[in-house]
């Protein structure tokens, strides 16, 4: 079953905020103040000069154009006298010889003084336009909306194309849009502007332009002031008149509009996503000019974010709930698109014979016309269906499909646009909230995260972030600490706490054979006491912090200051020891540091060797895995039907790990044998399992940002886990973990059983010895009677 939150149909809104009828938009521009501050006069003057100059610019026999030139020139003179202007019928007569039908009549076209207000004459088919009371105009303050340039900018470029030899477009980019008061369509016109037939009329000497004085005009583009300042009204007069089309543009500023939705992310700032969608629908409708078409979208349910939202056509929840998986079957036009990724058009679902489900329910609401076309993800999955339906028959066809293809396109890319967005949107939730996750159970954070942040409360009380918990693991724990770290750590501090000691005993003692200062005898006597200390086997951890404060604190200082007081020192000498100590620290560790870059090196050793091993498993079967770095690595591994997102486990799974865990630790156990040669302190670990065969629950500790073993039974677990590798064998002091062997604790006889298996399946496959040890363990505190297998690596 598809599960979608179903929205309304959006339905046809006259809206009168932002636009204005036709008829008062010309009523308003006709009695609104000229915004043209030059002197504006019609005249046919400079088309005629242009048609004669034309006529004789012709080779061969132009008496009859002569002639013909002759008789319109005293009839346009006419229209020329401003004291008795001509009437419609007039116009209407002069316009229809100048401009032929065929080019013209049809055109929404008007002719008009040059940069003035109002119209000298109006095509036949834009005055049915501006007379209708259907349309209305869309503006923007007193202007209508869109990109239009103001009569001083354009009276400007006209001048510097005229009197300075540049070629700038005029009044290319003018947009305007129409609405359709009764079915709510629009239309967008692009107004092309003729000004063959005008010209500029300097009424002083004309000076050239420098070409940066050209330039500072395009930097002031829009800058009324500045071109007001450099081409005074009172300099300049045009005459003539300009012709002017209205182009029909709406399917390209439709696709710009969409684009900048989808790929640009414009428009976004609708916050409800019925908003969005009455958006998307309304450019449809005005692409293809069709009131009737309603713009819908389904999304899979198997999509991630297929429950969140939904503007399919199929109705409300409750309606799409009435469906199921069957419903939407190949034989289905739904299921159709989303097994075959084809686009489905259907003429007519009322005379279709046979029906699915789903058709017959939107058959019921009324819908005869349909077209279906899959929307696919970024790896080529199909996420969703893009809906355009009709409630009249055969409304869509193959030539409409091959039309709204790039709108198709544009609906995908936005749709993944949304999903990168809510990707986004929960993975910087997860990581405010939870910091890593680990991949296997980030579907279960991702599915928390999605319902806190985008699921409505039925209720309206504030959404409550559910806990994150997995019940019924079964964990798998183990650890390669290295052997006698403490010791090692403790001789390398001490090592290098008594170089340090005896070179700046050395240093001090020619300090004070230079010169006579007491307080050296101190600090001598007080160095002196801490290496006899220390040669005696004396030192203790709580030294290493004493001798630090005694030399960063006290000698180190007293000895800069006496250095820089007394030239007669041996200043080489103090030079010398303190390049020799750690620029860092300021003292001397090099043995301890060449222990940590081993440990380092052991840990990464053996922690990437676990990590690729682990990452094999995981295609397998989906774990949760964790594993932490001390002296040593040691890890948990939780399994479980609560951990696999598709809920896929069975008790053999568990035996598989548990085999697979003990080859691991033989892996360990070899490749840190081979490589602990290379180490600059030789080290080497001890392997430990743990087995824990009752399952447990673990939740996701929100302030420690961790997983935690959950419920006070449970924590047993934890206990156990964290004594038993302090844990002595029974009547000894032999400790049970021990270099190169492998130990595994067990609690149950069961657990011993199944492992004997495993155990004798090692031996016969080399990874250990037939020396296997069967041990009890003393008891620990909370724990009496546990008893271990302990191998040894072959």
């Amino acid at each position: 079953m598809v599960e979608v939150i179903s929205q309304p149909t959006p339905e046809i809104v006259s809206e009168n905020a932002g636009y204005l009828p036709v008829c008062q938009f010309i009523a308003k521009i006709t009695e609104s103040k000229d915004a043209n501050p030059y002197p504006s006069t019609f005249s046919f003057a400079p088309f005629l000069e242009k048609i004669e100059e034309d006529n004789l610019s012709k080779d061969g026999d132009i008496s009859i154009a002569k002639s013909l030139f002759e008789i319109g020139k005293n009839s346009l003179s006419l229209f020329d006298d401003p004291e008795h202007p001509p009437s419609d019928e007039d116009r209407e007569q002069i316009f229809k010889l100048l401009f032929p039908s065929l080019f013209f009549e049809k055109q929404l076209g008007f002719v008009a003084k040059p940069f003035g207000k109002g119209f000298f004459y109006i095509t036949p088919a834009l005055r049915d336009m501006f007379d209708s009371d259907d349309w209305e105009i869309k503006m923007a303050g007193d202007l209508p909306e869109g990109k239009i340039g103001t009569p001083i900018i354009e009276a400007g470029k006209l001048i510097l194309n005229s009197l300075h030899g540049q070629d700038i477009s005029l009044n290319t980019n003018k947009s305007i849009t129409f609405r359709n008061i009764k079915n709510g369509l629009t239309k967008q016109y692009k107004t092309s502007m003729i000004f063959d037939y005008a010209r500029v009329i300097p009424k002083k000497e004309v000076t050239q332009l420098e070409p940066s004085e050209i330039h500072e005009f395009l930097n002031n583009w829009d800058n009324e002031d500045y071109w007001l300042d450099k081409f005074p009204p009172e300099d300049y007069a045009f005459e003539g008149f300009v012709v002017g089309y209205f182009q029909n543009v709406t399917e390209t500023e439709v696709l710009s509009s969409l684009k900048e939705l989808m790929v640009d992310g414009a428009n976004m700032e609708m916050e409800e996503s019925t908003d969005l969608r009455k958006y998307i629908n309304e450019h449809i409708r005005s692409f293809l000019q069709m009131p009737d078409v309603v713009f819908g979208s389904l999304f899979n349910r198997e999509f991630k974010y297929g429950k969140l939202i939904s503007w399919s056509i199929l109705g409300d929840l409750s309606d799409i709930k009435k469906f199921d998986q069957d419903d939407f079957c190949e034989c289905g036009s739904y299921g159709k698109v989303f097994k075959e990724q084809e686009t489905v058009l259907i003429g007519d679902l009322k005379s279709a014979k046979e029906k699915s489900t789903v058709e017959k329910h939107l058959a019921k609401q009324g819908y005869r016309s349909l077209l279906l076309s899959p929307q696919l993800d970024s790896d080529g999955h199909v996420i969703g269906i893009m809906e355009l339906a009709s409630k009249l028959p055969y409304r869509f066809n193959q030539q409409m499909l091959n039309q709204l293809q790039e709108i198709i396109s544009l609906f995908a890319i936005g749709t993944n646009r949304w999903i990168s967005s809510m990707d986004n949107n929960v993975n910087f939730f997860i990581q405010k909230q939870f910091t890593y996750i680990h991949p296997s159970v980030e579907w279960k954070f991702r599915e928390v995260s999605q319902k806190y942040l985008f699921d409505a409360n039925e209720n309206g009380s504030v959404p409550v972030l559910e806990p994150i918990v997995f019940r019924d693991v079964y964990p798998i724990y183990g650890q390669a600490d290295i052997v006698g770290s403490s010791s090692i750590r403790n001789r390398s501090i001490e090592a290098d706490m008594l170089d340090n000691l005896q070179r700046v005993h050395h240093v001090m003692k020619h300090f004070r054979n230079a010169v006579n200062f007491n307080l050296l005898d101190i600090y001598i006597a007080n160095v002196e006491d801490c290496i006899r200390r220390i040669d005696e086997g004396g030192f203790i951890s709580s030294d290493e912090s004493v001798i630090v404060d005694l030399l960063s604190n006290e000698i180190h200082p007293l000895l800069k200051e006496l250095s820089e007081r007394y030239p007669s020192l041996p200043h080489e000498e103090l030079e010398d020891y303190f390049n020799y100590l750690d620029p860092r620290l300021n003292i001397v560790y090099r043995k301890r540091r060449d222990y940590e870059d081993s440990v380092q090196a052991i840990n990464n050793l053996i922690g990437n060797y676990i990590d690729q091993e682990v990452a094999k498993k995981q295609e397998i079967l989906p774990h949760f895995f964790e594993k932490y770095i001390t002296d040593g690595v040691e890890y948990n591994i939780y399994l479980g039907e609560s951990i696999v997102a598709d809920g896929q486990f069975s008790e053999f799974n568990l035996k598989d790990f548990r085999l697979w865990q003990l080859i691991l630790m033989c892996e360990v156990t070899k490749l840190v044998e081979e490589n602990k040669g290379g180490l600059l302190v030789p080290l080497t670990t001890a392997q430990l399992i743990f087995v824990y065969n009752n399952s447990l629950s673990i939740r996701f500790n929100m302030d420690e940002k961790q997983f935690d073993v959950d419920g006070a039974y449970n924590v047993r677990y934890e206990i156990l886990k964290k004594r038993i590798d302090k844990a002595y064998i029974k009547g000894t002091t032999e400790r049970l973990t021990q270099e190169g062997k492998i130990a595994i604790v067990w609690l149950q006889d069961r657990d011993r059983a199944e492992y004997i298996q495993y155990i004798d399946h090692l031996v016969k496959q080399g990874y250990v010895t037939d020396d296997v040890e069967e041990l009890e363990l003393e008891k620990l505190q909370g724990a009496d009677g546990l008893k271990a297998f302990r191998l040894t690596v072959a």
